[in-house]
């Protein structure tokens, strides 16, 4: 019990740099996505680091001891929702146009 009780407060302490770090991995994947337009294990990371991310949140955000750290992370998580859906439909832009051949290298679709 004391051990998870230590585990819980060192991830509430650490929280914003883990959201920091994990929102500059989700980036460096949308920009992958954009660069790659058809790697689906791009794509697949970015999904699996965002449930991440939100799963820290929910894990986290009952053990925060304060109001102002619930008000922060109230607000991150909103901002959150928004961006993911921002950046999924980005990513999901990319895919199709990498589908329809579509700004790759080498394609001409002028003919």
């Amino acid at each position: 019990m004391k051990q998870e009780v230590a585990t819980v407060r060192t991830e509430s302490f650490y929280l914003g740099v883990k959201l920091r770090d994990g929102v500059g991995r989700l980036n460096d994947a949308v920009l992958r996505s954009q660069l790659s337009r058809s790697d689906a294990l791009v794509r697949e990371s970015f999904f699996e680091q965002s449930h991440q991310l939100k799963e820290l949140i929910a894990r986290t955000a009952p053990h925060l001891t304060t109001d102002a750290q619930r008000k922060v992370v109230g607000h991150f998580d909103g901002a959150f929702a928004a961006y993911l859906t921002n950046m999924t439909a980005l990513i999901e832009r990319a895919r199709r146009a990498g589908a329809a051949g579509l700004g790759q290298p080498g394609v001409c679709r002028d003919r």
